[in-house]
């Protein structure tokens, strides 16, 4: 008797653990002799590359909108002044330093706005 108990135990988890995979998508198939398989799909990380693009043209516009409102000698004082402080004070102003698309903007901000 316990032998059928773990045999039982044992077809339940795999229902469990097939039920479980089952949850995140699964894919039908249907063979040549007209049974249909359903398996499992794999997870498959998917980047969003539109919205990675638009975040980051988005914290360049920031970027330049800054150095245009701050000025050149002040954004770089407080650039200094985060480079002197703790480890992620420096990984901010390693982010935030002038490269020349941030510093396009902010001259072609600096035109608009006279």
């Amino acid at each position: 008797m316990s032998e059928q108990r773990l045999e039982f135990s044992n077809r339940v988890s795999r229902i469990s653990q097939r039920h479980g995979a089952m949850s995140n998508g699964y894919s039908a198939t249907l063979t040549g002799d007209g049974l249909i398989i359903v398996r499992p799909r794999r997870f498959q990380f998917k980047l969003p590359v539109r919205g990675f693009v638009l975040l980051m043209a988005v914290f360049m516009l920031f970027k330049g909108f800054m150095l245009a409102s701050l000025g050149d000698a002040s954004y770089n004082e407080r650039l200094t002044l985060l480079n002197s402080g703790t480890v992620y004070e420096q990984a901010g102003a390693f982010v935030m330093g002038i490269d020349p698309v941030s510093q396009t903007l902010a001259d072609a901000i600096r035109a608009i706005t006279g």
